[in-house]
């Protein structure tokens, strides 16, 4: 049911970052995805969200597309992670969804599940006994191959003969063939809405949008003393480390990156100035360096002939030869947005590259650059690699073989458990390694009245040094040696050039997810708006429009007594069953911290991508259509139930972690 991965332009064009060609790959695959997600969650507003953060994250995490070679499965693997999070009811096996359902085999559902093709056969046993409610037969574990015809000839020679003779084993066949029957026909009988992926593709093209707004931002660099340089030579000389103080003068002298100099003066990273001058620009590799976590390039991009900037744009323009024998495929990229400005001036630009960890065996990287793009007024601001058209870029050929060896990172266990906004926690790790530092900490879902979507961190601080997060504290989930936790790595800037005994963590918020069942009546003998109290706020019912097709139109006020974010509901009948959702469209506004409350097009996202304290949106408009595909009839709705909403608790406190 899910089509195969066939048109390499398309691909190449995903591969880009580009907007339109995700939007394709997407449409053609909707019905397969939409009865993934229905399986899961029923209605067809929680499916949008679900189809716009996958889309979301396939735009902005390009770099995990390019190091994956099976798209499909990626892309289906995201939707299962996504339909779990929002489903609060009870669903069959994820092995039963995705070989009744979509139709895959035993194979792929092992690659997509990351079990082995026996432990997706167990499942499929057990899932399919639970529903037939067959008692357990004597050849039970024949009875899927069986139906699918992939049993070998002698033993299906030895099943059919026992069948014959064993009422039992009838029995079960049967029950277990009329369940693949019932699950096979639900899956055909489900139909995607109309224009059900519009609105979806409204909001992120308007995302796009709002990454042009621009601000200007330049930073002057001051120089060194000759005197001290003078000086520092002679100590150097004197004490035998001619090394450590050279790069001590050098930060003096240029106010390099204090983290590339941290490298020089340990003798991690070694200066590389490799040169290839095209089209009037000198790009410079001056270092590079890896770990288990990623690889940093560190660059230089001099235009000889005029005043612009140039800087290498990841997405567009870049390519490293044999990729997948160089980099780690298991590996997680640290970094959201792969290039990073630095300090710049003049006509150079500054930067580094964050790739993903090269393997043990790797011994440089193959990088090709056939174009750079212009950094603007202010490279900072992140937007300047947002596509501006060919007119951006400037042609050439810069190609570099870059050494690079992997260097060994320093684990600290950690045994402390914590409760934070009533959610328990246990931080089990410190990792540091030369280009990060990693917190790993875990949690027991479905332990408390609430699921935790992200926890935010401050920063990590040792002694006077405090590491920052790596874009808002972004934290991923890792793989657990058992399901009954969820295990995640938060990453900071590193601290690996200190021997520390104890770490403090500061806590900045907590994400959540809270299950909260609200009945609000909609009486059609009353006017609108019909108005009702929900946690703080004012929600309003302004609008019904009655029809085979019913819209619906709510309004939620903000005020500083609101708790809810956003709100999971569902419109009822008068036999209280929910009434499908053929449409939602949102509107909202950002509110930070302080309460300040920012529209949309005042907040620039790449402006503030390394801001802590990043605005949150709040629902304030809803407008959503509901329609009964079974029959002609005008739908009467009579109730909205909220199912839930999601908050965030700010925090303000410090863990002391104590280092073994």
């Amino acid at each position: 049911m899910i089509i195969a991965e066939t048109d390499p332009v398309l691909i190449k064009l995903i591969r880009e970052n580009n907007l339109a060609a995700i939007i394709k790959w997407f449409d053609q695959r909707k019905d397969s995805l939409y009865k993934l997600a229905w399986t899961y969650l029923k209605t067809s507003s929680d499916i949008q969200d679900v189809f716009y953060t996958v889309m979301f994250t396939m735009q902005t995490d390009i770099r995990k597309l390019k190091k994956n070679p099976d798209l499909e499965k990626w892309v289906i693997s995201q939707f299962l992670q996504e339909c779990k999070k929002r489903s609060s009811d009870e669903v069959v096996d994820e092995s039963l969804v995705l070989t009744y359902v979509l139709g895959l085999s035993p194979k792929e559902v092992s690659d997509i599940l990351e079990i082995s093709v026996e432990s997706v056969k167990a499942h499929l046993h057990r899932g399919i006994q639970n529903l037939s409610g067959c008692e357990e037969a004597h050849y039970q574990d024949k009875f899927i191959d069986y139906l699918s015809r992939n049993l070998d000839r002698p033993e299906k020679i030895e099943f059919e003969i026992h069948l014959h003779t064993c009422q039992s084993c009838q029995q079960s066949l049967a029950g277990f063939q009329n369940a693949i029957i019932s699950l096979t026909k639900t899956a055909e009988e489900i139909e995607v809405p109309a224009e059900f992926l519009d609105p979806v593709i409204t909001t992120l093209r308007k995302k796009e949008e709002e990454k042009s707004n621009k601000k200007k931002k330049r930073t002057t660099i001051g120089v060194g003393i000759a005197f001290s340089l003078l000086l520092l030579l002679l100590i150097g000389y004197a004490t035998n480390a001619f090394t450590y103080m050279y790069y001590t003068w050098l930060d003096w002298r240029d106010l390099e990156d204090e983290q590339y100099l941290d490298y020089l003066k340990s003798g991690i990273g070694e200066p590389l100035d490799l040169v290839q001058e095209s089209n009037g620009i000198k790009v410079t590799i001056k270092s590079a360096i890896a770990d288990e976590f990623q690889t940093i390039i560190y660059y230089e991009v001099e235009n000889l002939e005029e005043e612009e900037q140039y800087g290498i744009n990841f997405w567009d323009g870049v390519y490293v030869e044999n990729e997948f024998e160089t980099f780690d495929q298991q590996a997680y990229p640290v970094n959201q947005l792969p290039v990073q400005p630095l300090e710049s001036e003049g006509t150079i630009f500054k930067g580094t590259l964050s790739l993903l960890p090269v393997t043990s065996e790797a011994k440089s990287i193959k990088l090709n650059i056939s174009k750079l793009q212009k950094a603007g007024e202010d490279h900072k601001n992140l937007v300047w690699m947002a596509y501006n058209g060919e007119t951006s870029f400037l042609t050439g050929k810069w190609n570099f073989e870059i050494p690079v060896k992997k260097q060994e990172s320093i684990e600290y266990p950690i045994d402390e458990k914590i409760t934070i906004d009533n959610v328990p926690f246990e931080f089990n790790k410190v990792i540091m390694a030369p280009t990060v530092t990693v917190l790993q900490y875990r949690y027991k879902p479905n332990t408390v009245d609430k699921d935790m979507i992200e926890l935010f961190f401050g920063g990590i601080e040792m002694d006077e040094k405090v590491a920052k997060p790596l874009s808002y504290g972004w934290n991923f989930p890792v793989e657990s040696s058992t399901n009954e936790y969820f295990t995640f790595h938060s990453i900071f800037n590193s601290l690996y050039f200190d021997d520390p005994k104890e770490v403090r963590v500061r806590l900045n918020s907590l994400s959540y997810y809270k299950n909260d069942l609200h009945k609000a009546k909609i009486d059609m003998n009353q006017s609108s708006p019909q108005t009702f109290e929900y946690l703080g706020s004012q929600i309003s019912i302004d609008k019904i429009e009655i029809g085979k097709t019913t819209k619906i139109g709510l309004t939620a006020e903000i005020n500083e007594e609101r708790k809810f974010e956003s709100i999971q509901f569902n419109i009822l009948d008068q036999n209280e069953s929910a009434l499908p959702i053929v449409s939602m469209e949102n509107e909202g506004v950002l509110v930070d911290r302080n309460g300040n409350i920012y529209n949309w097009d005042e907040y620039d996202y790449y402006a503030n991508i390394n801001e802590v304290d990043k605005p949150r949106h709040y629902q304030t408009k809803i407008v959503i259509e509901v329609d009964n595909e079974d029959s002609d009839e005008e739908i009467i709705p009579e109730w909205l139930q909220i199912t839930g909403y999601q908050g965030t608790t700010y925090l303000d406190e410090e863990i002391n972690l104590e280092l073994k």
